[in-house]
């Protein structure tokens, strides 16, 4: 019973750490890590009011803004819409090591803007590309990855890309649904190793 519980603590900490620190992350780097940006950093919109009280803290998650919340919410209403939150998928930009694809991503990025959002949450994880993969893990397809600098590379280069543009990071989604956590017997995994003991070095590396 020690056990489960000291488990639940340690997975507890670990999503309020990638949640809270929602890492707002500033990358020092200035090389073009591919093919010219499609996104110009400028000043988001501030929240309005004096407090905390005043803002605007709700938002919205989307698959896909440009494609499915741009394009099926009325545009009277998407003033309304003043955070979104986007998923950032390694192997869906950097399927080859060292090459990137912000095609999707730009369009994304570019497509809550219009809307004048307030601030743009990236969640950064799986699926990992398949030259990135672990096979020691139970579900290598969900992380961790085998070289942790790979990772590392990654959120570096998204970061310096989106810099001045995307306020906060999460580094992954929900790492407790983890290979031996209850859903997984359904077959329901986030996070391919086990979170009490190899998330903290995926949230540093990210961070």
């Amino acid at each position: 019973m020690e056990k489960i519980s000291k488990k639940r603590l340690l997975i507890a900490m670990g999503l309020a750490i990638s949640v809270v620190m929602a890492v707002a992350c500033s990358a020092s780097g200035s090389g073009d890590s591919g093919g010219g940006s499609a996104v110009e950093p400028r000043g988001l919109q501030p929240f309005s009011g004096s407090g905390v009280a005043d803002r605007h803290i709700l938002g919205l998650f989307s698959h896909h803004v440009a494609n499915e919340m741009k394009a099926k919410i009325p545009s009277s209403q998407q003033p309304h819409i003043r955070n979104v939150r986007m998923y950032v998928r390694w192997n869906a930009v950097e399927g080859k090591k060292g090459s990137f694809y912000w095609k999707e991503i730009d369009a994304q990025v570019n497509a809550a803007r219009a809307m004048g959002v307030n601030s743009i949450l990236v969640t950064m994880g799986s699926g990992i590309p398949k030259w990135a993969l672990d096979p020691g893990v139970a579900h290598p397809g969900y992380g961790p990855p085998k070289n942790m600098s790979d990772w590392y590379n990654f959120c570096h280069a998204v970061a310096d890309r989106y810099k001045g543009v995307v306020k906060f990071y999460q580094i992954w989604q929900e790492p407790g649904w983890d290979a031996d956590a209850p859903p997984a017997q359904e077959g329901v995994i986030y996070f391919g190793g086990l979170c009490e003991y190899q998330y903290l070095g995926v949230l540093r590396a990210g961070y």
